[in-house]
């Protein structure tokens, strides 16, 4: 009959596992993080108000090509369409910046 030994039970731990927590992913305590600072109240406002401006004068272009009915309306009506999608992702972009 074998006995076993009252050794600790060690655990197996993958280097995988310790390369995807990064080299000083422990010793760092919580409480020495930077703290993150307030947004304020515009934290979306701001987007909700490009976007919908931005929709509205989409719409606007629409109904000028529609009111027009010729196919070179549809250059100018691009023109628009993306500059308004500019405006709207430079507006995600700044949001974005702010929050780091």
């Amino acid at each position: 009959m074998t006995t076993q030994l009252d050794e600790p039970e060690t655990r197996f731990v993958p280097d995988t596992a310790r390369a995807s927590r990064g080299p000083d992913a422990g010793s760092r305590p919580a409480a020495a993080r930077p703290p993150v600072k307030p947004l304020g109240p515009d934290r979306g406002l701001g987007l909700l108000c490009w976007f919908a401006v931005a929709t509205a004068v989409m719409v606007g272009a629409v109904l000028v090509a529609s009111a027009v009915g010729r196919m070179w309306i549809l250059v100018p009506v691009m023109v628009v369409h993306l500059s308004m999608t500019f405006f709207v992702l430079s507006a995600i972009v700044r949001l974005m910046a702010r929050g780091k």
